[in-house]
């Protein structure tokens, strides 16, 4: 059905976008397609045409959420670069790479950030490195046990992961993705959190008798 050339290639653009991962300028692109949409659902439409309208405003909503959390975080990590702070606790820093976690509001959770830059590496070389769990224990400090235990989509992983904190041992179990690449930055931004309780997402071997925590 048509709905307009403006409305079409603004869509055509926000896949491009997502195609390269780049959550952060695809959401800078959701208002004008949102005002399209809106001034398509106001004229004269048939069923088929305003189903498709209700699906791509939900598209719409859900992508904006997600980069809106991209954001935050990309804030997040400037703040404390900048001095901020934000109540995050040095945990190591070694081979370039530097470890933070801060306790959670409440409960035994808690939050981890690892930050780090890479030389004379491209982003897909440096993509690579993140998804090779099972090696995270060579490279990331206080990592003792990593592995993927399952991979529900090309750039998703749920990974167990062992961290040995000062006068704490924890496990988690991981649902992260790629989040955002900026080719202009030269800066890629993986996001996770915790799965939750019940999910489907078994435990290796590595995990028994280890507390899991739940982190974000």
């Amino acid at each position: 059905a048509e709905h307009g050339t403006e409305l079409q290639d603004g869509i055509r653009q926000l896949v491009r976008l997502l195609r390269a991962r780049r959550l952060v300028a695809a959401g800078q692109t959701l208002k004008p397609i949102e005002r399209l949409v809106t001034r398509a659902c106001l004229a004269e439409r048939d069923e088929q045409e305003r189903e498709w309208l209700t699906a791509v405003r939900t598209m719409l909503n859900e992508l904006r959420s997600r980069a809106a959390e991209v954001s935050t975080a990309l804030r997040e990590f400037k703040e404390s670069g900048d001095g901020g702070g934000g109540g995050w606790k040095l945990a190591s820093e070694a081979a370039g790479v530097r470890t933070e976690w801060r306790p959670a509001d409440e409960g035994a959770a808690f939050w981890i950030r690892l930050g780090g830059e890479l030389r004379g590496a491209s982003l897909t070389h440096a993509l690579s490195v993140a998804y090779e769990a099972d090696l995270w224990r060579n490279w990331i400090p206080l990592c003792s046990a990593a592995e993927v235990v399952a991979a529900p989509e090309p750039l998703e992983r749920i990974t167990y992961c062992q961290f040995d904190l000062p006068m704490l041992r924890r496990g988690l179990l991981l649902h992260w993705s790629l989040s955002d690449q900026l080719l202009e930055r030269q800066s890629l931004l993986l996001l996770g959190a915790s799965v939750p309780e019940g999910a489907d997402a078994r435990l290796p071997a590595a995990a028994a008798g280890v507390a899991l925590a739940e982190a974000a």
